[in-house]
């Protein structure tokens, strides 16, 4: 496999990409739709006036009632066939132009008809696609539109029906740039200067040749004028001509994941003097390059992706895109420290990309499942159409890294596998310059070296395997389990293997978010997610939290088999689990397991305010903190310390009886314009405020002013989960702009408690929040106030992803949009947060003392050079330890071996028996080999890291230096590794084993 490196610059800006600007409107609103497959109804002589009016994005599915005996791929939902009918009229004065349809996205098997005239079929639901209406218009007079859809086939989740994404028409000149008609590249970029590439296609449709002048300009994120290019061309009739022009962007801002700065190029072409068609295709410029010792660079650093597979329902909202409603589930996914998102299996709607965008996401696109069966099932016929429809769509998008042309097919059939894959990738490499992958099975490995960059699919446990096989592979996983590190169950955190590997780019997540489907009767869909189908985190997500965000957090899990958890079985789940301190049927057990996860470098956890003792989160090998605790009703507390100091804590009570409803909106201000959303947390909770976690109350939700609810529901997938009813103390309501502005009220009602209500507003007179990434403070401020609006709070943050003094986020509470004389939020970056010295200390085996054992690099994920191996003889190991004060201290020793046997060793401190035979063993285990083939020659368990454990003990050292040995007890010495050695802070009650 040759590794070469690349760059390349792409975009998008705010809601539409890439499309044109003059002469293109929306063409959602006031469909005429009917639930059954009426004859005739192509025809424009058809009487509709019975049919329904709706607005599109629509999904009729998500409406009907599920039943056992419809698919459980499709969460049990029926499906069916259905007919849209848009009626519409032109201006004669335009009968010289061209006129386009452009349908973003159609649910499943489509085909369109322009006044009884069919223009093309698609069997492909996530295929976007453009019919010419010209030749069919009726320019003085009535024009139908109509679209038969049928959901038959499907795929293997939740797909829902209809015209589901958005719809554009287009009225152009017959000169114009056409469809997907620019490709903006980066050739050449450092920090004082970057070249821009825009390449643009600009069609001729008229019967003579024109000479045509193409003017680009590229703004920056305020509209100002960065540089600009000019060209003319004769183009032939019939023709389409590539214009290529090169620009310099001085001082470039570059788009990153912590930083989505964004540029916008104008396309202005003009025949004789008159601009005729005006094109805006907004782009980000940066740098990926793909190095096999450091994996993936975005300009020029190293980036791990912490990734979330994501399908494109939105679960009580069915498969309807909204904008908005993504916007709050990718927020939630942000919060918690995902900076990735694979389209898993189909690509999604642009503006999704758009979000990714803004929102700092690198996005997997991916465009197909299966190539075959009823999945796909003209692939000879569709597969070109397709791809390079998607491709084309999205490939000035900053956000996509990757492309992806199916997953886990022909799993066993490397010729087949040929024949499909090799067309497509070859296709996509004449096109764009990123490079191509699939998902691939856990043993589908003969497969890889056809891909750019190997995708596999649950193969955490053999990313040495995959490398010891080929040296230069990078590895990009797509599917991992979201608690646990393989199939056995036994490990925990994948992320550790992830950070373990510089050649392993990602951890993509199955799934960042629950969806609909891929389940069995009476679930409707996946639970084995972070974040529950209504867009709330679970106590798992805070495991991903801990490892992938620095903002100092700290998060109480209890784990025990008596909490009610709502997950996937297997390994795609995780042990019962709950973050709330209810938990009657325990009556003060003794042996209750508390967990903290968290990013700090200790914890301390207290219950009813007494010290359960600290723990140092490098101690555990999977950093999750434990404690075996009395259980007591009251309160736990949990204090996150850095260097000793409280940063942070979490806490929560023991909930009493339940007592009220509390309304928490996402925002408090929407847009006036009949799409826009607010999403509204109800928790039902004690009189204190504490949520009630077995809480089950049916709602009554009532609205006064310009928004209705538009959706109800909880996470119960195992039931009815659209009802408004309260599920482990939780609802979810989404209200929607009716269109006008004014004031909107939101009461809820249950039987035997205190209801709740919110006051909120719809304005019409709205300001696009200005995006400052990158700005300083003061720049900020100037920024706001040049546009009117007022300055709101100012909060500092530590980032360690960003320079010091940039703006890392601004005005999450309104969606970025913005009421005149709302006051604009922002964050403004410290940087790294600090770190105190003199709290750990790091001792190799290789460099302590050793009698009868020998430093050994026989391995693989030992520390530093080596580590000591006894060979099975007797030995002993021994350090000099320099402590700064008398103290308490945590020592963990990390060890492996190559058989099941007990391999106890003693531990003397300063020639005194500090513990008499401390276990290393019965963990160490001989495994078979878990992936494809076997084990390299020689492969040991050692080699193997989630084999190298953690033994831990606290004992008292004395100021100045002090002498620690591990000897053998007549049954031979573990490999030791590591000792670490953490001091307690002397601020807390020491730890009580």
């Amino acid at each position: 496999m040759t590794m070469s490196k690349w760059t390349f610059s792409l975009a998008v800006w705010l809601v539409i990409a890439s499309v044109s600007f003059a002469g293109v409107t929306s063409f959602d609103d006031n469909w005429k739709f009917a639930q059954d497959d009426v004859s005739g109804a192509q025809n424009t002589g058809f009487d509709d006036a019975a049919w329904q009016t709706v607005h599109v994005p629509h999904d009729w599915i998500i409406a009907l009632t599920p039943d056992k005996t419809h698919p459980g791929a499709q969460g049990s939902f029926p499906g069916g066939t259905a007919w849209y009918r848009k009626h519409f009229t032109m201006n004669p004065a335009d009968n010289d132009k061209k006129v386009f349809v452009e349908f973003d996205g159609i649910m499943r098997r489509s085909t369109v008809y322009i006044n009884g005239t069919e223009l093309g079929t698609c069997s492909y639901g996530y295929t976007p696609l453009q019919f010419d209406l010209t030749p069919y218009i009726n320019w003085n007079g009535n024009n139908v539109l109509a679209v038969r859809v049928n959901t038959g086939g499907g795929t293997r989740w939740y797909s829902g029906g209809g015209i589901y994404r958005h719809v554009y028409f287009k009225v152009l000149n017959k000169v114009h740039v056409d469809l997907w008609g620019t490709y903006i590249t980066t050739p050449n970029v450092n920090a004082s200067s970057a070249v821009v590439n825009v390449k643009t296609k600009v069609k001729n449709e008229n019967t003579a040749a024109q000479i045509c002048a193409l003017k680009t300009t590229i703004l920056d994120v305020d509209g100002a004028v960065v540089t600009s290019s000019e060209s003319a061309r004769s183009i032939a009739p019939g023709a389409t001509y590539e214009f290529s022009q090169d620009m310099t962007v001085g001082s470039p801002k570059l788009w990153s994941t912590s930083t989505p700065s964004m540029y916008k190029a104008i396309s202005e072409v003009s025949l004789d003097g008159k601009v005729v068609d005006t094109y805006e295709t907004p782009f980000g410029i940066r740098t990926i390059d793909w190095d096999s010792e450091q994996g993936l660079l975005l300009n020029g650093r190293s980036i791990k992706i912490k990734g979330a597979n994501l399908h494109h329902d939105m679960g009580i909202l069915g498969a309807a895109f909204n904008a908005r409603s993504w916007e709050r589930r990718l927020a939630v996914l942000k919060s918690l420290g995902y900076n990735g998102i694979r389209t898993s299996h189909n690509s999604q709607a642009r503006e999704f990309l758009d979000l990714c965008d803004r929102m700092g996401f690198l996005v997997f696109n991916e465009m197909l499942d299966k190539w075959v069966g009823d999945i796909y099932p003209n692939w000879a016929a569709d597969w070109q159409r397709d791809i390079s429809n998607v491709v084309l769509r999205d490939r000035n998008h900053p956000c996509v890294y990757l492309w992806s042309v199916g997953n886990e097919t022909h799993r066993d059939d490397l010729a087949g596998y040929r024949e499909f894959y090799t067309p497509m990738a070859d296709w996509i490499h004449q096109h764009d310059y990123r490079k191509v992958t699939a998902g691939l099975g856990p043993t589908q490995v003969r497969a890889a070296p056809l891909q750019d960059i190997v995708s596999q699919n649950y193969a955490v446990a053999w990313f040495p395997i995959y490398r010891a096989a080929d040296p230069n592979i990078i590895l990009n996983p797509t599917e991992t389990f979201t608690y646990y590190r393989d199939a056995t169950m036994k490990n925990v955190n994948p992320w550790i293997d992830v950070i373990s590997y510089p050649y392993v780019v990602s951890s993509y997540y199955w799934t960042g978010i629950e969806y609909l489907g891929e389940s069995g009767w009476p679930s409707k869909g996946w639970n084995g997610a972070g974040v529950d189908i209504s867009g709330f985190p679970k106590p798992v997500a805070y495991l991903s939290k801990a490892m992938w965000t620095t903002d100092p957090m700290v998060h109480v899990i209890v784990e025990d088999s008596r909490v009610a958890t709502a997950r996937a079985g297997g390994m795609w789940g995780w042990p019962n689990m709950g973050d709330h301190w209810t938990h009657p049927t325990m009556s003060e057990d003794p042996a209750t397991t508390v967990k903290v996860y968290s990013n700090c470098e200790s914890a301390e956890l207290f219950i009813n305010g007494v010290s359960q003792g600290i723990r140092y989160r490098m101690a555990f090998d999977d950093y999750i903190m434990v404690w075996k605790v009395n259980y007591a009703p009251g309160t736990i507390r949990a204090v996150g310390r850095i260097g000793g100091s409280a940063v942070c804590q979490f806490e929560v009570k023991t909930a009493g009886p339940a007592n009220k409803i509390v309304l928490t909106p996402d925002r408090t201000i929407i847009r006036a314009d009949g799409k826009d959303r607010m999403h509204v947390e109800v928790n039902v909770t004690d009189a204190s405020g504490t949520l009630v976690p077995d809480a089950a109350h049916d709602l009554t939700f009532s609205v006064t002013g310009p928004a209705a609810v538009i959706a109800t529901g909880n996470c119960d997938l195992r039931n009815d989960f659209r009802l408004p009813k309260v599920y482990q103390g939780k609802c979810l309501v989404v209200l929607q702009s009716t269109g006008a502005a004014g004031a909107i009220s939101l009461t809820a009602s249950a039987a035997g408690l205190a209801g709740g209500s919110m006051n909120v507003s719809a304005v019409s007179a709205t300001a696009e929040a200005p995006y400052l990434f990158g700005a300083d403070q003061a720049a900020a401020k100037a920024k706001i106030t040049g546009r009117g609006l007022s300055i709101g709070s100012v909060t500092e943050a530590y980032d360690a992803e960003v320079v010091q003094g940039q703006v890392v986020n601004q005005n999450p509470a309104y969606g970025n949009v913005v009421g005149t004389g709302t006051p604009v939020d922002f964050v403004v970056s410290k940087g790294p947060a600090p770190r105190t010295e003199n709290y750990y200390w790091i001792y190799e085996a290789e460099d302590a003392s050793l009698s009868n054992c020998s430093k050994s690099s026989d391995g693989r994920w030992y520390g530093g050079t080596g580590f000591a191996d006894f060979n099975g003889a007797e030995g002993t190991i021994e350090w000099t330890v320099n402590a700064p004060v008398d103290g308490n201290y945590h020592l963990s020793f990390r060890y492996a071996g190559d058989d099941t046997s007990d391999r106890p060793m003693r531990l003397s401190i300063n020639g005194t028996t500090a513990v008499n035979s401390m276990s290393l063993s019965p963990s160490m285990r001989k495994l078979s080999p878990p992936g494809p083939g076997s084990y390299p020659s020689g492969y040991k368990i050692k080699d193997r890291n989630e084999l190298w454990l953690t033994e831990q003990t606290v004992q008292t050292l004395k100021a100045g230096s002090n002498t620690i040995r591990l000897s053998t007890t007549g049954k031979g010495g573990a490999n030791i590794d590591q000792l670490v050695v953490v001091r307690e802070s002397p601020t807390t009650v020491p730890v009580t084993e």
